[in-house]
């Protein structure tokens, strides 16, 4: 709007110069080879025409690189999203090898390693945006196996649920060998397998009775531990989303909380997922990191 009243107002004046100069006295125009009308000719833009041009120049300038970023932000949220359709096809060929289990979930056998055999690139491991903001955090734990720990360290901005509501899944650790089946999980499309992370926190899998004495959801984890608005229109924001990988196999974009509320994607038994939308306003778009 601002750019079109710039122009707007550009054009009036020519306009109106224009006019003028249709009205003027013919027999009052000067010669084209006198010197009165070669010093006009010869005269420069007026100081108000070159701050409107470089006025409409810094409009423009501002309005393309926001568009450019927009459009770059886009790009990462789509490598994104193939990242983890690469993941859930990992998860899906895992489980069909082991009786429709997902993989452990456990706090020595991470699942960065446990999936390699069926995605073998650890490319696929991290977010483009998340990288870009370039806080990335160390992973935690090391095993000792060299190769098992290059795979468990490398960049990663995925967070995958770790199922804690199940007997057997807590307290932790969980007993060995033991996970969740797909079949276990009621409302597949609305449960999370992955989400996204934030940046600067290194855990493998989203505990929702972490540090708890019960087996009452506590809330650390999704505030403090999850990118709710990672994927704004320029840079993180409540304005923007995540995404999340779903046990139904397929990708999702969620808006900055809607994995919490109404319903809770990352909890599978009916009385977890209605709540937890107390904690709406302590969300954060990329946990409790700083940008």
């Amino acid at each position: 709007m601002i750019l079109r009243g710039v122009i707007l107002i550009v054009v009036a004046d020519a306009t109106a110069h224009l006019g003028a100069i249709i009205a003027y006295p013919i027999s009052k125009l000067p010669c084209a080879n006198t010197k009165a009308w070669r010093n006009r000719n010869m005269a420069g833009f007026t100081l108000i025409e070159l701050l409107v041009v470089m006025a409409v120049i810094a409009i423009l300038a501002a309005l393309l690189l926001s568009a450019l970023a927009r459009a770059k932000e886009q790009g990462r949220k789509t490598a994104c999203v193939n990242n983890l359709q690469q993941l859930l096809l990992a998860e899906k060929l895992y489980s069909d090898d082991n009786r429709d289990f997902l993989v452990l979930c456990n706090d020595s056998d991470q699942w960065p390693y446990e999936l390699w055999a069926y995605y073998r690139t650890t490319n696929i491991l991290a977010c483009p945006t998340s990288l870009s903001l370039g806080h990335l955090a160390d992973n935690e734990d090391s095993t000792g196996h060299p190769f098992q720990d290059y795979v468990n360290s490398s960049p990663r901005t995925y967070i995958m649920n770790g199922w804690n509501e199940f007997p057997g899944l807590w307290p932790r650790p969980p007993l060995p060998g033991l996970s969740i089946k797909t079949s276990a999980i009621l409302q597949p499309a609305e449960t999370i397998l992955w989400g996204e992370k934030a940046t600067c926190e290194g855990d493998f899998w989203v505990d929702i009775y972490e540090n708890s004495g019960s087996s009452e959801v506590v809330t650390d984890n999704l505030i403090n531990k999850i990118a709710h608005g990672l994927h704004g229109p320029i840079k993180p924001g409540k304005s923007g989303g995540m995404n999340v990988a779903c046990a139904d196999f397929g990708v999702r974009f969620k808006k900055f909380g809607a994995t919490v509320a109404p319903d809770c994607w990352w909890c599978v038994l009916p009385k977890n997922r209605a709540q937890l939308e107390s904690i709406l306003s302590q969300l954060l778009p990329d946990g409790d990191c700083p940008y």
